[in-house]
């Protein structure tokens, strides 16, 4: 039952994280938004002056390294996405069956070793995400035990 719930919680997470990524990835289409990202990359000094330097010799804007980032950050954010998708997905097919479910047991160790990583960004979203992928862990080692009995 644990691993059907964190399954369900990681699936409706990837599928907001996913709506996100699209937005932010239609976001970067936008010559305001993209100006803002850039000004903020540069008004915040995320940018050395060198970089900035070799930027504007290039003829690049700030709302061209905006876009980029933003990019970049969509491209990301979708493939953490899939990615929690999938997991998911293998957990909640896991969950219905009492097994060894090598799969969801693999993908589960590396949601908790990719979870303790996003710690280091502490956030309450990282504790939560790490919490889940814990249940979820546990609940592979549930279903794996009443496979054996």
């Amino acid at each position: 039952m644990m691993l059907k719930v964190a399954s369900i919680v990681k699936i409706v997470f990837a599928a907001i994280a996913l709506i996100g990524g699209v937005f932010i990835l239609i976001g970067s289409a936008e010559s305001s938004v993209a100006q803002g990202a850039g000004d903020v990359l540069i008004d915040y000094g995320l940018l050395s002056d060198q970089q900035i330097a070799d930027l504007t010799a290039s003829g690049a804007t700030s709302a061209d390294l905006g876009a980029a980032t933003l990019v970049f950050i969509a491209i990301y954010a979708l493939v953490v996405a899939v990615w929690g998708l999938f997991v998911g997905i293998v957990g909640f097919l896991a969950s219905n069956r009492n097994a060894k479910n090598n799969l969801a047991l693999v993908v589960g160790i590396i949601s908790v070793v990719t979870g303790v990583l996003n710690l280091l960004n502490f956030s309450l979203v990282s504790l939560v995400g790490l919490a889940v992928s814990i249940v979820y862990l546990v609940g592979v080692f549930q279903t794996r035990k009443n496979g054996e009995g």
